[in-house]
């Protein structure tokens, strides 16, 4: 897109960090010349903000860019936004310029109105909301594709959100990870996820509620000591997602979960106290909700 495309006032609407750096990245790209980002690209600190230290730097000509990038580098509150109304209002916002600002929310009432009248192609809004759901899966298949040319199945795309959560800095990172895990394979799938950044707590936590189910309680106590010895994860962040699976199996299996649930809640009660061993009591309560007392699981 040429710089001429830019816009003189550019809004990121939405909380996601990554969303709004990179915008800035293609405002860069398009507007500012390669080399010269310490002449022609200038980064105002949070509020508050000085207006007049920003109509400053809007009016200040760029040195060797087509365009000069001005940057608020943070959330505009609702009560910072008067001057620019009046900025939008001006007879016209400065052409050689482009202000980048972000809003938790669109615009509205008089700022909306200010916008409008700075005339056509003079505002432009990017949305930098978080992803969920199948936006999520959607940015990790055309970020992969666009960093490596790279395809990545449905399947392997929500492991990853499974075992990475929803941040896109860390699932950028990870996506390139997989791009070089795969070597020349053309596509990632969910066994490449598996095998690189191996299986989330919640998971983990998910397969103790299925052996504890299916009474299966070797494999549930195995489960449970891998998290808490071996990978660190504390007692109570194990309960925790415990806790939530078993509300999720309410609506199926309301007896069992009902029961299972007060078994957590003992515990959790005994973790507080902090007289007994914690890996102990846990493996116990697990043990409890695969129908079963541990014979050698101490906990005093």
């Amino acid at each position: 897109m040429p710089s001429a495309a830019l816009p003189p006032i550019l809004l990121c609407v939405g909380t996601d960090v990554w969303l709004r750096q990179e915008a800035v990245r293609g405002c860069l790209a398009q507007g500012v010349t390669a080399g010269a980002e310490a002449f022609d690209q200038q980064t105002i600190p949070a509020e508050p903000w000085d207006p007049q230290a920003v109509m400053a730097a809007l009016q200040t000509l760029p040195m060797t860019s087509p365009r000069r990038l001005v940057v608020l580098d943070g959330f505009l509150a609702a009560e910072g936004l008067a001057w620019l109304a009046r900025y939008a209002k001006a007879p016209a916002p400065a052409p050689s310029a482009c202000l980048i600002v972000t809003l938790e929310e669109p615009p509205s009432g008089t700022l909306r109105t200010a916008l409008a009248s700075a005339g056509p192609g003079a505002v432009r809004e990017v949305s930098c909301r978080p992803l969920q759901g199948g936006a999520l899966v959607a940015w990790i298949r055309q970020r992969i594709s666009q960093t490596s040319r790279k395809t990545i199945t449905s399947d392997a795309a929500q492991a990853l959100v499974a075992r990475a959560g929803a941040d896109l800095a860390g699932l950028a990172q990870l996506v390139d990870q997989l791009a070089l895990y795969v070597g020349e394979r053309a596509s990632v799938t969910a066994q490449d996820v598996t095998a690189l950044i191996g299986w989330s707590v919640e998971e983990r936590t998910f397969a103790i509620v299925d052996a504890a189910l299916a009474r299966d309680r070797a494999t549930a106590i195995r489960i449970t000591h891998q998290l808490l010895e071996e990978h660190g994860v504390a007692p109570e962040e194990v309960l925790g997602v415990l806790g939530w699976h078993l509300r999720r199996l309410w609506k199926r299996r309301p007896r069992a979960a009902a029961e299972a649930l007060e078994a957590l809640v003992e515990t959790d009660r005994l973790l507080k106290t902090g007289t007994v061993n914690s890996t102990a009591l846990v493996e116990r309560c697990v043990w409890e909700l695969a129908g079963g007392r541990p014979q050698a699981a101490a906990v005093n």
